[in-house]
């Protein structure tokens, strides 16, 4: 019997037909594999859109800041558990990593990636200093809030990070332990990172919300493109960086993404004024986020480069 890596001798040449049958019935599943995957997720993404715009027109309507609470987050939480219903009814390959089980890895990698956020945050800081930009930190005591009393810097801080904790929890559900482990056996790790930073970047509301407040009364066609480009270049940095940070995890994906969004959030709340629609600190946070995921793609590359020379090496015959 043949092994896997042998190849067939001449004179089986007469049966490689049926070889040849058996390799484009295996490839014509393997796209219908795919396409169902892609199906899947399409399925997930439009309801989660669908589902985000009343939630958002809700926030305009009675006002509410997104420091408060993002009502949008809900629209990913929501979306993945109807995602989830629908496929399962359609037989269609929608994946789940459970997010809620914790074990050494788990708390390791969220510790990873609460650093790694802190680090992109600092590094920031170190941006503006290069290009001599004046950083604008925010003024918590000036910052409205309904639930705590004006000057009150300490309970207004609390109740933001709450607030933003609670919405990385909702929106993270969706993105990282459904649409990721989705997409990623199909796309790999690079492409899972660009096409969910897209998506994603695509479906933050406050950000284009602030685009257009910033362009209605400072006009210029440049910054706006400096701002988006920044926008998209920021959200498929972080959806690489969480992408490498949750490989070989069984589980976890939850709470290491939250770790870092959470992290990552705060710190450029507190540091900058990219909400404003300002294109200089979106483009101090893309630069050193993409910079972060850089690095981590290299060395998720070396890695797996390294486990494939390995075998090779062990099967090459000695001279």
């Amino acid at each position: 019997m043949n092994s896997p890596l042998s190849t067939p001798a001449p004179e089986q040449h007469q049966g490689s037909g049926g070889a040849t049958s058996s390799g484009g019935a295996t490839a014509t599943r393997g796209t219908a594999a795919g396409g169902r995957v892609l199906l899947a997720a399409a399925i997930f993404v439009i309801a989660t859109y669908l589902i985000s715009i009343p939630l958002y027109w809700l926030q305009g309507r009675f006002e509410i800041a997104t420091w408060v609470f993002n009502l949008g987050t809900l629209g990913p939480f929501l979306g993945g558990l109807v995602a989830l219903l629908v496929c399962r009814g359609l037989r269609l390959p929608l994946r789940w990593v459970a997010g809620l089980g914790f074990n050494v890895q788990v708390v390791r990698r969220s510790i990873l990636a609460a650093a790694a956020a802190l680090a992109i945050v600092l590094l920031a800081v170190q941006f503006y200093g290069f290009f001599h930009w004046q950083m604008k930190p925010i003024d918590l005591a000036g910052v409205p809030y309904p639930l705590a009393m004006p000057g009150d810097s300490g309970t207004i801080f609390g109740f933001i990070a709450i607030g933003l904790l609670i919405g990385c929890i909702l929106e993270e559900f969706g993105w990282r332990t459904i649409l990721e482990p989705t997409l990623l056996p199909k796309l790999g790790v690079l492409g899972t990172g660009i096409v969910v930073g897209v998506i994603w970047g695509l479906w933050q509301w406050p950000f284009w919300l602030a685009l257009m407040q910033r362009q209605s009364t400072n006009p210029s066609r440049m910054q706006a493109l400096l701002y988006t480009g920044s926008h998209f270049v920021a959200a498929i940095a972080v959806s690489l960086i969480l992408v490498v940070i949750h490989q070989r995890m069984r589980h976890g994906h939850w709470a290491a993404a939250v770790a870092f969004r959470w992290v990552y959030g705060i710190g450029f709340f507190l540091i900058l004024d990219e909400e404003l629609g300002r294109w200089q600190p979106m483009f101090a946070i893309a630069a050193c986020s993409a910079l972060a995921a850089a690095v981590g793609y290299y060395y998720h590359w070396r890695r797996t480069r390294t486990k494939r020379v390995r075998p090779a090496a062990r099967t090459a015959p000695s001279s």
